[in-house]
This record gives C-alpha cells, sequence and structure tokens, in this order.
C-alpha cells in the first residue's frame, strides 16, 4: 500500500493471459496500459474518450505523437497507467455504468487485471480506490467519479482494516490521496491526525524549542500504512509524495508537540498542585492528608514517570520526548494503570 510496497511487484500469473478489453466494438482508438506482462490492450471510442477528458482531447487531437497516425492501427501506450483503474474509467465514459461496482474489489483474485501496486488482499480495496482518484486527477476525470464516490468512501471508511501487519489506526497515504482528491476534509483531516500522532524522533536534537523547527522536522520519522519507518527529511516516493504536495511538514512538527504538551500537561501539576493531579488521575485525597503523606504519594508518581522513561526534563520541554505521542499517551496510560 505505501511506497515499500510499490517496489515489488506482485505476481502476475493469473493475469498472464488476460484478454484485451473492449469498451466499444467500433472503436477507431487502442491503449495499451501497463507495460510488459501487466500490459492489457483497451479498445475504446477516440471522441467518448475526448469529450470526457480535456487531457485526452488534448494528447490524442492536439497534434502530438499519440494523435491518430495517416494509416495503421491507431496504438497509444499508456505504461504507467493501471488497467483496474482505467477499466473503470473507460466503462464510465463508455456509459457502461452497469459495470462499476459500488464496492471496490477487496481481494487480489477481483481484481480485472494485474497491478504494480496491488500486493495484499487486506488492502487491496483502499489501493484500488487509489489508482483511480490518482488516474482520473491525472486524466481531469474526477467529475465522472461523483456517482460512485461515496459508496466507495463510507465502505473504507467503515472497515476495520488490518493491513499488512499494522492495526487500522495507523495512517494510509493512499487514503491521504483519495480524500484530498475527492475533497473528503474530513477523512483528510483524519489521517493527518494519525501522521502527526504517529511521528517521532529517530535521534536528539541540539535545540527542542518550538523555534527551531527545521532541526524537528528533520529529526521526524513516522511509522506508514505499511510497517516502515518514513524519515521527513528525505524526499518521500510513491504514494507517501502526498505529505509533499500538501506541504505539512512543518506543521506536523509543531502538531506533534501541541500533541505531547497536551499529554503532559496535567503531569506538570505533579509539583505545582499535587491536589489537583491526583483529583485529574482518580486519586482522591482526603482533606486531613499531610503533606508527608502526599510526598510520599508524589515521589512513587515520580519514580514510575522515570521508570517510564518521562523525566522531568522532558515534561518541562515537550520536544525533549523522542516518541510518538501515541507512545507518550501508552506510557501514561500504564502508569497511571498501576497507580490504580
Amino acid at each position: 500500500m505505501s511506497s515499500a510496497a510499490s517496489t515489488t511487484a506482485p505476481s502476475t500469473t493469473k493475469f498472464a493471459k488476460t484478454a484485451p478489453m473492449v469498451f466499444d466494438s467500433e472503436g477507431d482508438l487502442r491503449f495499451e496500459v501497463g507495460e510488459g506482462v501487466r500490459k492489457i490492450a483497451c479498445t475504446v471510442c477516440s471522441r467518448s474518450v475526448a469529450r470526457a477528458s480535456p487531457v485526452f482531447k488534448t494528447m490524442l487531437f492536439g497534434g502530438f505523437a499519440e494523435s491518430k497516425p495517416s494509416e495503421g492501427a491507431w496504438v497509444v501506450q499508456l505504461p504507467e497507467d493501471d488497467i483496474n483503474a482505467m477499466s473503470i474509467l473507460f466503462n464510465i465514459i463508455h456509459g457502461h455504468v452497469h459495470k462499476v461496482p459500488k464496492i471496490l474489489p477487496k481481494t487480489m483474485a477481483e481484481l480485472a487485471g494485474p497491478s504494480s501496486h496491488c500486493s495484499d488482499d487486506d488492502a487491496v480495496e483502499t489501493d484500488v480506490l487509489y489508482l483511480i482518484t490518482t488516474a482520473a486527477d491525472k486524466y481531469d476525470l474526477i467529475h465522472i467519479l461523483r456517482p460512485w464516490v461515496k459508496y466507495w468512501l463510507d465502505r473504507i471508511k467503515g472497515k476495520k482494516r488490518w493491513a499488512k501487519g499494522v492495526w487500522e489506526n495507523n495512517w494510509c497515504s493512499e487514503l491521504i490521496w483519495a480524500a484530498w482528491i475527492l475533497g473528503d476534509l474530513d477523512l483528510l483531516h483524519s489521517q493527518l491526525n494519525k501522521v502527526v500522532l504517529s511521528a517521532y524522533f529517530w535521534c536528539e536534537i541540539a535545540n527542542p524549542s518550538r523555534s527551531a523547527l527545521a532541526p524537528v522536522a528533520n529529526n521526524l520519522r513516522f511509522l506508514d500504512s505499511f510497517g516502515q519507518f518514513i524519515p521527513l527529511s528525505k524526499a518521500l516516493s510513491g504514494a507517501n509524495q502526498i505529505l509533499e504536495i500538501l506541504e505539512v511538514r512543518d506543521q506536523i512538527a509543531v502538531k506533534r508537540l501541541d500533541a505531547i504538551e497536551a499529554l503532559l500537561r496535567p503531569i506538570n501539576l505533579l509539583r505545582t498542585g499535587p491536589r489537583s493531579f491526583l483529583a485529574q488521575i482518580g486519586v482522591t485525597a482526603t482533606e486531613d492528608a499531610t503533606s508527608d503523606e502526599i510526598e510520599v504519594v508524589v515521589d512513587e508518581i515520580t519514580r514510575c514517570l522515570y521508570a517510564a522513561e518521562l523525566t522531568p526534563n522532558e515534561l518541562r520541554q515537550r520536544g525533549r520526548c523522542k516518541g510518538s505521542a501515541v507512545d507518550v499517551r501508552k506510557k501514561l496510560d500504564e502508569l497511571l494503570w498501576g497507580l490504580n
């Protein structure tokens, strides 16, 4: 599902002899989608394709190399495209709406043809949505997807996902692409929040203050939907490029600090207002409790904080926390569970 997934092409044995696809029996143009053993011939009507897509119109009728030859068959190569996306777009363009699924393929066996991106049954539905939306964006065809978008997004958003051994709450670059292209702001914000919560320090930084956002961003890494740790400071590839396109690097660094600060804020009451802190974690200190008794509890909590690697220095400087916000939350939950 991530860029790492796309570097290893899945087996194409099942699709080695996939038949050509005919979207118009009287079509005058043959697109060859994909490359190598994944190449599939698609017969289409050039005028129908051009009317739907200004990109195809320019490509086919703008005097470029893809224009109709003076003699011989009209064949245009689309090596970078995926047949599982293009077949859906071509069906819509040619009026075969009954062939457009409300539920996208859920397993590799349900794919229309071989894919260089899909490689895992658990991730196929999200991967195909990504392929459809990026192809539609490439050829300026987003508008033709509108009747099916709600069905596709509602199903994926409500699905319990376990993708490539990573729990469903991790972010998914393919979903961020789809949400951005299709204008689903709720899904986009939800996914970007998960990016923020997954960000952690790869190494110590010299100046962890909020003003040093560049060093902070340069030392951040993320756990992506493939289970790969991605350095934010390097150029991202594959579907993960969406984070660069959205220009959210520095914002992610700031929001990560905000999330950690919110988690640690109650802990900072430990010394300045121990009774308030105890009340927030569900420990009731009676009115007649002496300062010495409260001090004993505070010392025990402090010891537990050190054991959880949440030192006073980290509590004072949120940027010193090397883990992600999720890691900090887990440590605090374990700490409070032990106290109760």
